[in-house]
């Protein structure tokens, strides 16, 4: 079979190909052949359209990605070097819960957030935690986005 390993574009080129050929060999009728023809070329149109918008890249992406795998590859450098102000913005992003200290370590809280929410439908997540509010509750480490501690003007924006 001579279609094995070609794409679909090639596919339908070739079959409109040999039905001109027969077109023009008299086996079949012209009618015939343009019917063939309006039939194939609308989906080898739509073939090339898919293959097109598969290809492009949206540029901003691609800067996007580019810079991810930069900061990525470089986030110690880029952590020494940085500001007092890019520090707090770095750390914002990686860590988005407060730190927790305990024996002289640090960690983070790694709670799955989807079954805080189902569990506790009714909880407005926004509300301002209160003091002596219970440590065992899962919105305990929530950061609030206004600033950092110290409260200062938010660095997001």
């Amino acid at each position: 079979n001579t279609e094995i390993g070609m794409t679909p574009i090639e596919i339908y080129r070739r079959r409109l190909e040999n039905a001109q050929t027969l077109m023009l060999d008299c086996q079949i009728e012209a009618a015939d052949y343009r019917n063939m023809k309006a039939k194939i070329d609308p989906e080898i149109d739509r073939l090339i359209r898919c293959q097109i918008k598969t290809s492009e890249k949206n540029p901003e992406e691609v800067k996007v990605i580019e810079f991810g795998l930069y900061y990525l590859c470089n986030m110690g450098k880029l952590f020494t070097t940085a500001t007092l102000e890019q520090k707090y913005r770095m750390i914002g992003s990686t860590f988005p819960k407060k730190l927790v200290f305990e024996k002289g370590h640090v960690r983070t809280i790694g709670e799955d957030e989807v079954p805080t929410l189902l569990i506790k439908p009714d909880t407005d997540l926004r509300n301002k935690k209160t003091l002596g509010q219970n440590k065992s509750d899962p919105e305990y480490n929530r950061v609030i986005r206004i600033g950092f501690e110290p409260m200062t003007p938010s660095l997001e924006g």
